[in-house]
């Protein structure tokens, strides 16, 4: 998969106004399944991970701003991974990002998220 990368979307604020504790959550659980991803030997793009790190050093955009963003990085992707994150199915992002990789004809991978990654993930911290 040289010079290929896969898309990994997930639910991130559920709209303008969600609640820090499940964006922080969310940010965690979609940045331990890139890594996990990137052990096993693929190229990861995770927009949340890099925007959940822009945006802590202060770039405030609103979602439109954010979601023009994401699409410049699908639109040379290899695949979409969906992980089925808490929200996934009523997110506005993942339903947009979804609706775009079925136009460009981007394969779509849905992914559960794993418990045992995210476990490991907090102990990396201990």
């Amino acid at each position: 998969m040289k010079d290929e990368y896969i898309y990994l979307a997930a639910p991130y604020t559920s709209g303008d106004t969600a609640r820090e504790s499940t964006v922080d959550r969310r940010y965690f659980e979609v940045t331990a399944m890139a890594a996990h991803l990137s052990k096993i030997g693929h190229v990861v793009f995770s927009p949340i991970t890099l925007g959940h790190a822009m945006t802590s050093v202060g770039l405030k955009k609103p979602h439109s701003w954010w979601m023009d963003w994401c699409l410049t990085f699908l639109h040379d992707a290899a695949a979409l991974y969906v992980l089925e994150a808490d929200g996934w199915q009523t997110s506005k992002g993942v339903r947009q990002e979804i609706d775009v990789a079925k136009v460009r004809n981007i394969p779509i991978v849905y992914v559960k998220p794993d418990a045992n990654v995210i476990k490991r993930a907090v102990e990396a911290f201990d």
